[in-house]
């Protein structure tokens, strides 16, 4: 539901020009008994009138509706589509809260809007701060406008450079672990005597020369290593922290990892796989302040943790 705050309306200094003219005009004519000057004064008392009544009943009457993406990254330019509909006149329009450029827009339209935002966070509404001088251009009237959106906006962190751990990307064997191989992605678990129809590529040729009979091996499946990067969100160093975790998230992917996500959401602590940036990204503009249990690191995992000390 759409919220319409007062209007306020500000004359301009031709205003304050008009207003002593009036003024001395009708001294003028009280002292002078010039019928002229009493015409002059009541033209510029209805032109003042018009000028101040006119922006209020446009703003009174202009509606707005908002189409926003669903996603946006905080400093990034960010499109959204603006319509107006209302009494036909000329409108400056911007939103309140996030870096956005002053549009001038025409009532009935629909224009564009470029805004930057400032901050991280889910954003379900919006604020528009609406003007008009129409009325001979004597007076500005004002009025603030909270749209809501459609979909809420998630703004995500714009990413700090991180370097991952060692351990991330080196198994426990000092081998490469993004994209490498231990025995050929081979980890035997234990050996057995050799049965009819297990394959010769399982024989294990080193046990079986010191036994003197066949014997196989039975293999554990390979386990990735992956990276867990656990955000807290409170204290000062909040927000550099989740800018810091996005960018541990996008180095884990480009390295071939599997990145686990551990923070806090309004519903309570979530840890889950991201598969992308983008969703990395929505997952940390949901993030708020709130204590995280101990995350569980499976084995041949790297966890990075970002926040308090006591953490």
């Amino acid at each position: 539901m759409r919220e319409y705050r007062d209007i306020r309306v500000r004359g301009t200094r031709a205003t304050i020009i008009i207003i002593l003219l009036a003024v001395a005009f009708l001294i003028s004519s009280r002292t002078t008994g010039s019928g002229w000057l009493t015409i002059m004064v009541s033209l510029l008392a209805a032109t003042l009138v018009w000028a101040f009544v006119r922006p209020v009943w446009i703003l009174a009457r202009v509606n707005i509706s908002i189409e926003a993406p669903a996603d946006a990254m905080v400093g990034r330019s960010t499109d959204l589509s603006l319509a107006v509909t209302g009494p036909s006149s000329d409108l400056r329009a911007s939103i309140l809260d996030l870096d956005s450029e002053i549009t001038w827009i025409a009532s009935p339209q629909q224009g564009t809007l470029t805004v930057r935002p400032p901050a991280r966070g889910v954003v379900p509404s919006l604020a528009v701060l609406i003007e008009t001088a129409s009325g001979l251009g004597l007076a500005w009237a004002r009025r603030t406008v909270m749209v809501p959106l459609d979909r809420p906006m998630e703004v995500a962190p714009r990413p700090t450079t991180a370097v991952l751990p060692r351990s991330a990307t080196t198994s426990g064997e000092g081998e490469s672990a993004v994209g490498g191989r231990h025995n050929d992605g081979e980890t035997v678990r234990a050996v057995r005597e050799y049965r009819l129809g297990d394959p010769v590529r399982m024989i294990h040729w080193g046990v079986t020369a010191r036994r003197g009979q066949l014997v196989v091996k039975e293999l554990e499946s390979p386990q990735s290593p992956s990276l867990i990067v656990s955000l807290d969100l409170r204290g000062p160093l909040g927000e550099d922290n989740a800018s810091l975790a996005a960018g541990y998230v996008a180095a884990g992917l480009r390295s071939g990892l599997p990145v686990i996500l551990h923070t806090y959401e309004p519903t309570g602590p979530h840890t889950a796989g991201v598969g992308s940036t983008l969703e990395a990204g929505r997952r940390l503009a949901r993030a708020v302040p709130g204590a995280l249990p101990p995350v569980l690191a499976p084995d041949r995992s790297s966890v990075v943790r970002l926040g308090p000390s006591s953490y």
